[in-house]
């Protein structure tokens, strides 16, 4: 269970954890149901966190028993494997200096 923050779902998504979330600003909803609609996350809303068929427990029973979910966390962390972005960020600051930004 986590917040939604950008790093938090960074590092669900590159390690191919898939997660719960309840975001609580709009940037964190945000980040929870883009993953939850891309199938590696279970979205819970805060009205719902005690709800006994809709929150906190529902969600944490899907991350443990629906194979769809793990299997999707898996998949995210595929399509990122490549992806470096440390040194993408090196390159964009070093080209701000020059002012050229690559594309």
């Amino acid at each position: 269970m986590l917040h939604g923050g950008q790093g938090t779902v960074q590092t669900a998504c590159a390690t191919g954890v898939p997660f719960a979330g309840i975001g609580l600003s709009a940037e964190q909803r945000w980040n929870v149901q883009f993953s939850a609609r891309r199938g590696n996350a279970i979205a819970v809303s805060r009205a719902r966190v005690a709800h006994p068929r809709h929150g906190v427990r529902r969600a944490l029973h899907g991350l443990l028993h629906v194979d769809a979910v793990r299997r999707a966390a898996r998949e995210v962390a595929r399509e990122h494997a490549s992806e470096d972005g440390a040194a993408r960020s090196a390159e964009i600051i070093a080209a701000a200096i020059v002012g050229r930004i690559p594309t």
